[in-house]
């Protein structure tokens, strides 16, 4: 039954479209175009920002992988491209390596991402060719992206020139930008649960994520909560958005080829490794509130430090309950506690404004990203 219903969002409520008061509208967003393998699976035309990604295929070529994206996005930070690596602890002696191999290609394969260059070590179990072949599978030659290997292509000064000609050829042009609404987009939420002797999830941040949640899933676009979310389990959300019980409708690190609110089935109940698979869901942007784990509300203004990590290459725009005046704080959004009528034009203020480029998310001006492959009781040697 739980396999029938993937790729079919939830059921909704009639009134699920129509929780914000005051639709705030966002009809003209300057999103650049999709490119040639941008956006497939989310049948969009558009996207928030064109990435250039290096994916290093495993441990042995991540580092590599992470100083060559590091050097290219200072080389070319005139051009509207950022640049991205994923290093990853995976794909050397691994006892399984399906799931880290579908994390990796669906990230590939992400509608941010309009240049991507594959970088093996070359003696890994998912090597290059590996991961041709599930690109074959999903219809994508290998002429998408560009290939590099550490072994093969005689070290890392030749992989070095190689990489650099490859992205040299293809990022020198500032991509054309398209008016599109807001609601289209795809996006994903994750709530971290309050620790067991805090206070559960409050009423308002669960209609908070709830009327998010429908603005995207009733507006054209995906909304994407993990199948451990807290907010399936609380009647507030529930009772706001959804017509059937809360199941997941698409696997764990898979895009949902239909609009509406999906659930995404949990690889595992760590944050960090739930924040990587939400990564691989083809989503344009994700939005972020970990409860208060006790003491002061934040941990520091700008980038002074605290706040949970955002994903690498999804901009992640963070949300946390604004302190007493003096109490610093890390969070993009900062949500009054007595007007919690204004959250919602808050977020989406906020969104639209990172969609359309004129604001960087704090976690990626601040290099306060991680990301970790779920191992699923793997183990690598």
């Amino acid at each position: 039954a739980m396999a029938e219903a993937f790729g079919r969002p939830l059921a909704l409520v009639a009134s699920a479209g129509r929780l914000l008061s005051d639709d705030p509208g966002y009809e003209a967003l300057p999103l650049p175009g999709a490119g040639a393998h941008q956006g497939e699976a989310q049948g969009s035309r558009g996207t928030p920002e064109h990435v250039a990604l290096v994916l290093p295929t495993s441990l042995c070529s991540s580092e590599v992988a992470r100083s060559l994206a590091e050097a290219l996005g200072e080389s070319y930070a005139a051009c509207g491209v950022r640049f991205v690596s994923l290093p990853h602890t995976e794909g050397c002696g691994l006892s399984d390596e399906r799931l880290g191999a579908k994390v990796l290609l669906n990230h590939l394969t992400s509608p941010l991402v309009a240049h991507a260059l594959l970088l093996e070590h070359g003696c890994e179990k998912t090597h290059n060719d590996y991961f041709a072949q599930e690109l074959a599978v999903k219809g994508i030659g290998r002429e998408a992206y560009g290939w590099a290997s550490l072994q093969a292509d005689g070290g890392v000064r030749r992989v070095k020139d190689k990489v650099e000609q490859y992205f040299g050829a293809r990022v020198a042009d500032v991509p054309q930008r398209m008016r599109l609404p807001l609601a289209t987009l795809c996006v994903a939420f994750q709530v971290t649960a309050p620790p067991a002797a805090a206070a559960p999830l409050s009423e308002h941040l669960a209609l908070l994520f709830a009327k998010l949640a429908g603005f995207f899933a009733c507006g054209g676009g995906r909304a994407i909560v993990p199948e451990l979310s807290p907010l399936l389990s609380h009647g507030t959300f529930i009772d706001a958005l959804l017509a059937e019980e809360a199941k997941a409708t698409v696997a764990a690190a898979e895009q949902p080829e239909t609009a509406g609110l999906h659930v995404m089935q949990a690889a595992s109940a760590r944050s960090l490794e739930e924040l990587t698979t939400l990564g691989a869901s083809g989503a344009h942007l994700i939005v972020s509130y970990e409860a208060p784990q006790g003491g002061s509300g934040g941990g520091g203004s700008g980038c002074g430090g605290g706040g949970s990590p955002g994903h690498p290459l999804v901009p992640t725009v963070s949300l946390q309950l604004q302190a007493d005046e003096g109490n610093a704080q890390a969070a993009d959004v900062l949500l009054p506690p007595d007007s919690p009528h204004s959250w919602a034009k808050l977020v989406l203020d906020c969104l639209s404004e990172v969609a359309s480029g004129k604001l960087v998310p704090l976690s990626l001006r601040c290099c306060n990203t991680d990301y970790q492959i779920p191992r699923a009781g793997a183990v690598s040697l």
